[in-house]
């Protein structure tokens, strides 16, 4: 019984010591291999989510969990540039885009400015060519058929390019909203 007694303690001694040693093994693993594993999957999570500011304690030891916190920092850095970078590219993009689309502004309305000046300078000669003919046309009443057809050809001519005129003035005004279509002679057919 002493004997059995004393192969008893010393069994219960080593399993002790085996289950101390398992716990250090445990803790050993767990502080050096778990945890930096487990602290690499938050980080690489947090990067891809786009949290570039996420914070990544390097591996003390050497080996390849430090090889992988490593890298992971590089990573996070090169994310950071790569960042900063394409936000001066769209800056740029933008302050351009701004730039060229003043530019055009600016041009559409010399242009506008223009086609309203010269339709409005060709009407005004237009009108006194009319009405010149008009007077024409009045005063000689008594003169032949061949000076009658050129002058109503004149007249019918200068009437309708005083008609294009016209009509470019009104798709002017169009375009600068100034004009209304009146919908309600169209309901009338």
């Amino acid at each position: 019984a002493g004997r059995l007694q004393a192969i008893n303690f010393s069994l219960y001694v080593a399993f002790a010591a085996i289950l101390l040693l398992q716990v250090f093994v445990y803790r050993v693993v767990q502080l050096g291999v778990i945890k930096p594993i487990l602290a690499s999957i938050k980080s690489a999570n947090a990067l891809g989510a786009g949290d570039l500011e996420v914070e990544i304690h390097a591996a003390s030891k050497r080996g390849e969990i430090a090889h992988l916190m490593t890298a992971l920092i590089q990573l996070r850095d090169k994310l950071k540039e790569q960042k900063n970078h394409n936000e001066e590219l769209m800056s740029s993009l933008e302050y351009k885009v701004q730039e060229r689309t003043e530019e055009l502004s600016l041009a559409l309305k010399a242009k506008d400015e223009f086609m309203s000046s010269v339709t409005h300078e060709l009407r005004t000669p237009l009108h006194s060519i009319v009405a010149s003919l008009d007077l024409i046309g009045v005063s000689q009443v008594d003169s032949d058929d061949v000076n009658g057809q050129y002058l109503s050809v004149a007249k019918s001519s200068s009437q309708t390019l005083l008609l294009l005129i016209d009509e470019l003035l009104d798709s002017q005004k169009i375009l600068d909203s100034d004009l209304q279509f009146n919908t309600s002679a169209l309901n009338a057919f």
